[in-house]
């Protein structure tokens, strides 16, 4: 997630599922009064899920509070700082449907990093 773009982790809350949803959509939960659908982006872009029962899972918020969605997580997210030449344009590791929302892709290492257009994604996650 780009720095400036809001985002929150908490673990994972009671979620209540949605009937008729899309099985990417785990459902919705409360969060400080707000109502939350939260979703599961590897089953949205690939067709299946990432997650395994045992996972310990959190939620990433994204969003202001009045228009809040929740991603699934299986690990708290680390802090990332990367150099202009660290820049390695588009990548091939991903599902088809998330290239579009890839800003930029960095080598740190050995380890690829994508740096994901979040707004644009949500939007087409809820559509």
């Amino acid at each position: 997630v780009r720095t400036g773009v809001m985002a929150e982790v908490l673990p994972l809350p009671k979620i209540n599922p949605v009937p008729r949803s899309p099985s990417y959509c785990w459902g919705i939960c409360n969060i400080r009064g707000n109502i939350t659908p939260v979703f599961d982006l590897s089953e949205k872009l690939s067709g299946q899920s990432e997650f395994k029962p045992r996972d310990t899972f959190y939620v990433l918020l994204q969003g202001n509070t009045s228009n809040q969605i929740g991603i699934v997580i299986n690990r708290i997210p680390k802090s990332m700082q990367f150099e202009h030449d660290q820049i390695i344009g588009q990548s091939s590791y991903l599902p088809d449907g998330l290239n579009e929302y890839v800003q930029n892709v960095y080598r740190q290492d050995e380890e690829i990093w994508h740096e994901l257009d979040v707004e644009g994604l949500l939007k087409a996650v809820q559509a």
